[in-house]
């Protein structure tokens, strides 16, 4: 009997993960509110981005903001469960790592979702307004998988690309 619950220990990552995704979807929310604030703190005090009102702060705005918030939420999603049962339940040993996987799914099903609906609607979109999206997506792409990878790391799942997040 506790050979299958060993085998299946992997269903508790993944309903404390979707537990997860609720509470990071919320502090997504309070993160994006945070960092616009504060960029339009510094903004108004004169010491906006690189750029300083222009295109380029334009820019740099939606990569940090879409960046940040959407790492806020992905690391919560993944790295609260697993600090959780670190800190409480030590004796219950998590595979985490269909979670993860789970996550990235779930994830780039959001980011495929986006880049068609992007596509469906560029041409209404003026020049300046599709580079603010491409920029946004990178920072989407990068703000949801690097918390990701860092959770692969952590738990210890051994792949040779991994190797090159050193």
């Amino acid at each position: 009997m506790t050979s299958i619950l060993k085998k299946l220990n992997f269903i508790f990552g993944i309903v404390f993960v979707i537990i997860g995704i609720i509470i990071g979807k919320f502090l997504e929310d309070i993160a994006r509110v945070i960092l616009n604030t504060i960029h339009n703190l510094l903004f108004s005090l004169g010491l906006g981005g690189p750029g300083s009102g222009g295109y380029i702060d334009l820019f740099w705005e939606s990569f940090i903001t879409e960046g940040l918030g959407t790492a806020v939420y992905s690391g919560t999603a993944i790295f609260g469960p697993i600090l959780l049962f670190e800190k409480f339940f030590k004796n219950i040993k998590i595979n985490w790592v269909p979670s993860i996987f789970l996550l990235f799914l779930f994830f780039l099903g959001f980011f495929i979702n986006g880049l068609i609906q992007y596509f469906k609607g560029a041409p209404n979109v003026d020049f300046i307004d599709n580079i603010q999206i491409i920029v946004m997506y990178i920072g989407y792409f990068f703000g949801a998988f690097i918390p990701l990878i860092m959770a692969l790391k952590y738990v210890g799942f051994k792949h040779s690309l991994l190797d090159k997040f050193d």
